[in-house]
């Protein structure tokens, strides 16, 4: 695995590169299609029903106890009257214990048989509800996949990342993405000299500013598609990234870098085509103030 402890912003490249496709009506349709509710596997009694071979020799064992004579032909002949007798009972005693028992335990399976698939019934109706709840759009639906996507945000820097998403209408999400300042980013990195080897090295201003604007563009575009995947009813995406940083009079103050407006085709013919995050961003209707080397000034989101 790549070790991207001195480059965030190729980790941050690489999840929006990688990031799935938003489910369009069609693929949510093939999902519940696809759909079968589990069915319990009943267990198999395994016990097998007494044997008259099998009970004619504990009988047979049971007489060389029982019968204890010198006269041989004797001893054999009352031996054999002995398991006679007693074969048809112990056979039928037998029998019921071992009837008693399947039956028991076909009855546990059966009861165990009719719990387990109402439970698999139901958790099938579930998945296909939750389906179509996200097929529709419904408010709980998606809100429930804009709460997953802000608390399991893998990114780097995420505990120093706050997101802000709410939506504004059936068809659109609008998202606030608060990064880490450019001072937070790793100030060595690795450098190939001309022998071939790699030595860790101070970046320069102009690395630094390249890699900050990387990760924003790919931060940007990569919680669209998270957030676009929410239902095939969002269509748009507003998606703004701010950072905190001096002003003239050195104080810190919360300022928008990018804004853009996301629409749902556009999100994924970027990801058919692996387009680089910047270039999607700065495709799409956007605010953004960014000289040639990477400098930002602050802009008005979009609404």
């Amino acid at each position: 695995m790549k070790d991207y402890s001195h480059d965030p912003a190729a980790e941050m490249k690489m999840k929006w590169l990688s990031v799935s496709m938003p489910r369009s009506s069609d693929d949510v349709e093939a999902e519940i299609n696809s759909l079968n509710p589990r069915r319990y596997r009943r267990k198999i009694f395994e016990v097998p029903a007494p044997q008259l071979g099998d009970l004619e020799e504990d009988l047979s064992r049971e007489a060389d106890e029982k019968i204890r004579t010198l006269a041989f032909w004797r001893s054999y002949r009352l031996k054999n009257a002995y398991v006679k007798e007693h074969i048809g009972d112990r056979y039928r005693t037998c029998y019921e214990d071992w009837d008693k028992q399947r039956r028991e335990f076909n009855a546990n399976e059966d009861e165990c048989e009719r719990a387990k698939n109402a439970k698999y019934d139901n958790e099938y109706a579930e998945q296909v509800a939750k389906l179509r709840s996200c097929l529709a759009g419904e408010d709980d639906c998606v809100q429930e996949c804009i709460d997953r996507v802000v608390a399991g945000l893998d990114v780097p820097f995420s505990s120093d990342l706050t997101l802000d998403v709410h939506r504004d209408s059936a068809e659109l999400i609008i998202f606030k993405a608060h990064l880490p300042s450019i001072e937070s980013f790793p100030k060595d990195g690795p450098v190939a000299l001309k022998s071939g080897a790699i030595k860790i090295k101070p970046k320069t201003q102009k690395r630094l500013r390249e890699e900050y604007a990387t990760y924003l563009f790919s931060l940007v575009s990569y919680v669209s598609a998270r957030l676009m995947d929410a239902s095939p009813m969002v269509s748009g995406i507003i998606g703004s990234a701010y950072a905190k940083r001096m002003n003239k009079e050195s104080s810190l103050v919360d300022e928008c870098l990018f804004s853009g407006i996301f629409e749902r085709e556009a999100v994924c013919t970027a990801l058919s085509d692996g387009t680089d995050a910047e270039e999607f961003c700065l495709s799409s209707t956007h605010r953004c103030n960014m000289t040639k080397t990477k400098i930002f000034k602050a802009v008005k989101p979009l609404q």
